[in-house]
């Protein structure tokens, strides 16, 4: 019963947020306000099945144009998996949970790739390519491909300040909300609320 009270009351906070928003709005900004409010409100309706330590984004914004680096030391934009969604995860070798939840990231990776959605692990350690390498050898991390981010300029660009945290993006390049924090990866629940999240649209 206080489930749904709970679920009510949000999509009623949702609701009176949208009709804020197109009250004030110009024209074009209204037409965006409309989508990014659809998007706050079906993040809403679904909160209570999201994972406990999952922050929606209050308002949806595209991401910013992030660069970070391959095995090979080349820049990767992160605009580059437009179309397709990305669960931006932020590890280091000296980061107990990052460690312990990098296997299943790997099976989540391997899991959701032919379903439109990448799990990118972006190494912040310092001699983060010859660390990572040497971690993915060691742990047998065969899917996901080695990233890193050198001098932590994405991390301080997005704002985060602690580790492991994960950064959801939709196809359309819209930050949708964080993890922040270690969760199980690959339950049912978690992966089914990543492919509602993040799928591209059929």
């Amino acid at each position: 019963m206080r489930t749904k009270l709970y679920r009510s009351l949000v999509l009623i906070s949702a609701i009176l947020a949208i009709s804020a928003i197109l009250a004030i709005s110009s024209p074009h900004a209204s037409a965006e306000a409309v989508k990014n409010s659809i998007i706050l409100t079906k993040l809403a309706d679904k909160s209570s099945e999201a994972p406990r330590n999952f922050q929606a984004t209050e308002s949806i914004r595209p991401a910013p144009e992030l660069v970070i680096y391959d095995a090979e030391d080349k820049p990767l934009a992160i605009s580059a998996f437009k179309g397709r969604g990305i669960v931006l995860n932020f590890w280091a070798t000296w980061c107990a949970p990052c460690v312990k939840e990098m296997p299943d990231l790997d099976r989540l990776h391997a899991l959701l790739k032919k379903e439109g959605i990448d799990v990118l692990a972006v190494s912040v350690d310092r001699n983060a390519l010859r660390l990572a390498k040497k971690f993915y050898k060691i742990n047998e991390i065969r899917h996901m491909p080695v990233l890193i981010d050198k001098n932590r300029k994405v991390l301080r660009r997005l704002s985060i300040r602690g580790l492991p945290t994960t950064v959801l993006i939709n196809p359309e390049g819209m930050e949708v909300g964080r993890i922040v924090g270690a969760i199980e990866w690959n339950s049912p629940e978690n992966v089914a609320f990543l492919r509602r999240l993040l799928a591209p649209k059929k």
